[in-house]
């Protein structure tokens, strides 16, 4: 789990072009309030249960996460740490904002 806050993901950050450092962020599911990373293949994923799976998002681990994400270039929620200045917006690392992909050292191994 992260280790500078429980909702933000450490294993990366997006690097943007205005430099902003955007960290992986969990959600909490309204009626479980379960925290969880929530993963999509498309970039309008918007509901969990969506008819096509193409278009449902999936709630996983930060690992799961961090596969997903980095190696399979899934989108996820991302937001600049503590900011009450941005919402959770959905990106993957080809989102075109993304300047670069800073991978924590321990996470590294993890990268295929």
């Amino acid at each position: 789990m992260a280790i500078f806050d429980k909702i933000y993901s450490d294993s990366f950050y997006l690097l943007t072009f205005s430099d902003e450092k955007l960290y992986p962020c969990m959600m909490m599911k309204r009626d479980t309030k379960v925290l969880s990373f929530r993963v999509g293949c498309s970039g309008n994923a918007r509901t969990l249960n969506h008819p096509n799976p193409k278009l449902r998002l999936e709630e996983v681990t930060e690992k799961e996460m961090f596969d997903l994400v980095i190696n399979q270039h899934y989108f996820t929620r991302f937001e600049i740490y503590k900011s009450d200045k941005t919402q959770k917006n959905f990106r993957s690392i080809k989102s075109k904002d993304v300047k670069k992909v800073v991978i924590h050292p321990a996470w590294l191994h993890l990268k295929k």
